[in-house]
């Protein structure tokens, strides 16, 4: 600083002696200018301190914002080797993760593999047990359709023989009615009025009632239905026309003081309380209103 002074007034000096020859007032004013150089020299000094002072304290400053930059430059040091650190720290766990992954992965698609291998093996054991279940139960079903085209068979034949059996005992019952109506017209045209004489037609009274009862259960198709409902109402007529009544029970009610045999069944089918003649095994047969035979019946109750 004392240098730059020494220069600046020799400078001052030298200046008014280069410009003596262009004016000598300048000499004689020396020194008014040169107190206003010292002035502006002080001046100069006093902004240089200012200066100076102002570099000091920016000085401080820079060296305040460097200790900051060193301090954040050792912290971003200290944060970059344990920002490595964790991260060495998780690439190793992603690495064992990806170890543990693929090692389920695997695990998996073997538990696939097994559970499809089971699956396909279930599935073909189902697939024969189904096949072998068709063909027993195709077997089976063959069997009871031969099974019921045998009892079907059977019972056609059976039918055939029960119809022929139907139609033969029609025939005989026939003859047998033609046979009573000859001895019932015999006997009128001997006029045999003894009570000997009504053992024919109790006799009589009890084949009508047995044939009627087959009749119901036969159909009016077999052969010979007709001809020997025929008869059998003819000699109903001569039965009437002589004076004897086949009194008529079957589907009729039972009540308690009839005078008959009764045999009892039980049937689920009636009303409760209910009875019902279902069966005659003799008839009650009447002579001019005066009973000559007592009924044995069948009565069905519940």
């Amino acid at each position: 600083m004392t240098k730059y002074k020494e220069i600046i007034l020799l400078l001052f000096f030298l200046l008014p002696l280069l410009m003596y020859g262009q004016s000598d007032t300048l000499f004689f004013d020396f020194p008014e200018r040169l107190q206003t150089v010292e002035e502006d020299i002080s001046q100069l000094t006093t902004r240089q301190r200012q200066h100076q002072t102002e570099l000091r304290s920016l000085r401080m400053e820079l060296n305040a914002i460097r200790s900051q930059i060193t301090i954040t430059d050792s912290i971003l040091h200290l944060e970059r080797r344990e920002n490595k650190t964790a991260l060495k720290e998780v690439n190793n766990k992603m690495i064992q993760q990806d170890g543990k992954l693929n090692q389920k992965s695997e695990q998996l698609q073997q538990e696939i593999r097994d559970k499809t291998q089971k699956a396909i093996i279930i599935g073909l054991l189902c697939i024969l047990i189904f096949m072998l279940i068709y063909f027993l139960l195709r077997r089976r079903v063959v069997r009871e359709s031969d099974s019921i085209r045998r009892i079907h068979d059977a019972q056609q034949t059976l039918q055939t023989t029960q119809l022929a059996l139907q139609e033969e005992s029609v025939k005989l019952d026939t003859k047998l009615v033609e046979i009573f109506r000859n001895q019932l017209e015999q006997e009128q045209s001997e006029h045999k009025n003894t009570t000997h004489d009504h053992l024919l037609a109790l006799k009589i009274a009890d084949e009508i009632v047995r044939i009627e009862t087959n009749l119901l259960r036969m159909e009016p198709t077999v052969k010979g239905y007709k001809q020997l409902s025929a008869s059998v109402r003819r000699i109903k007529e001569n039965f009437t026309a002589n004076g004897y009544e086949i009194v008529e029970m079957l589907g009729t009610p039972y009540h308690e003081g009839m005078k008959v045999v009764a045999n009892f069944l039980s049937d689920e089918s009636l009303a409760e309380g209910e009875q019902l003649i279902t069966g005659i095994q003799k008839p009650q047969v009447n002579y001019n209103g005066v009973m000559i035979q007592s009924a044995e019946i069948t009565v069905s109750q519940h």
